[in-house]
């Protein structure tokens, strides 16, 4: 290893980290996505929870490039979100007439979060494109955030 490193070359390339981030969240979520409504073994926790904090981790690690003006909109439907998801839960446990565990389902409360999750998720692909977080074979390569080979 060397010691002497001069303060000008970066010995970490934080751009290719937020790559790879951004693309560990967006598997994930693509793969949650195809039941959203089942319990996540793994996580103990519900698949749209854990799709919904990766949409605002994806959101927290595009933030610094954002204007002030993107992070207020995007801040204030994460919390659009929050509420939702605290107040119109679309899954919960609850209890069968025997008294076994049971998920209650409301098809309401889904379409109405699975909604706003996926417009916040079009937000975020736009902002992480306008922002050089997208595709990195852009025709300006000074605009993406990681080069491709």
């Amino acid at each position: 290893m060397d010691n002497n490193i001069s303060p000008d070359k970066a010995s970490f390339n934080q751009a290719q980290y937020q790559q790879i981030r951004i693309n560990d969240i967006i598997l994930r979520m693509d793969r949650l996505g195809i039941n959203p409504c089942s319990l996540n073994p793994d996580l103990h926790e519900w698949n749209y929870i854990i799709i919904a904090n990766d949409l605002f981790s994806l959101l927290a690690t595009i933030s610094s490039k954002m204007t002030s003006k993107e992070k207020e909109d995007m801040i204030k439907k994460k919390e659009e979100i929050t509420n939702l998801i605290n107040t119109k839960p679309y899954s919960k446990k609850g209890f069968n007439e025997y008294g076994n565990k049971i998920k209650i389902f409301s098809p309401k409360n889904f379409q109405a979060i699975n909604n706003k999750l996926f417009l916040f998720r079009l937000d975020l692909e736009l902002l992480m494109d306008v922002h050089g977080f997208g595709n990195p074979s852009k025709d300006d390569p000074r605009k993406s955030v990681f080069k491709g080979v």
